[in-house]
């Protein structure tokens, strides 16, 4: 059963309906962010920082959409990994990287900035203690100020990811029925 119910436009203060507002101007308002207007401040400074993240975090839109999705990946979230499938295929990441995702280590398609970046997400998101190797190789291809983005990137969606398992929203929520590659494993 879903923690609260999923709110709408004319739930808002007129206030908030502006940041409504906001967030409806990139496309439809997803699920989670309908739930999280039950704190209408909360739902602004969210959204705020995951513009901020994935407009500025100085990546390229699909090697910025191969982060998220491994972490929806690491994380085994349907609903963000369904979610993201079709924005990373529009901006240009190849369905065979994505499909890839599962055993990039073994993959030759991946370059080595983008498998220094996936090493980085799965030492991130498994634990939080970087290995001081896996950190100098971050150093190689990314500025500090991206490495930096990119730390809190992977903690911002670590933490969606969280909130949408807390919130119990239908994975088919996040654009029906996009296989799931953790089920293969």
């Amino acid at each position: 059963m879903t923690l609260l119910p999923p709110l709408d436009r004319g739930d808002l203060t007129a206030e908030h309906q502006a940041v409504w507002d906001e967030i409806a101007s990139y496309g439809p308002v997803a699920p989670k962010l309908k739930i999280i207007a039950h704190h209408p401040d909360v739902l602004r400074e969210y959204w705020r920082l995951g513009v901020v993240l994935n407009e500025q975090v100085g990546l390229d839109a699909p090697t910025m959409n191969l982060l998220v999705m491994r972490t929806s990946f690491l994380d085994r979230n349907a609903y963000c990994w369904r979610q993201r499938v079709p924005k990373a295929l529009a901006v240009g990441l190849s369905r065979a990287k994505i499909d890839s995702l599962a055993n990039w280590e073994i993959s030759d398609l991946f370059s080595p900035s983008e498998r220094a970046m996936l090493a980085y997400a799965d030492a991130v998101v498994g634990g939080g203690e970087v290995d001081d190797a896996v950190v100098d190789e971050m150093k190689r291809y990314f500025p500090s100020s991206t490495l930096l983005a990119i730390t809190i990137l992977v903690l911002y969606y670590n933490l969606s990811h969280r909130l949408v398992d807390v919130l119990d929203v239908d994975p088919a929520a996040g654009n029906g029925d996009e296989p799931l590659p953790w089920e293969a494993l």
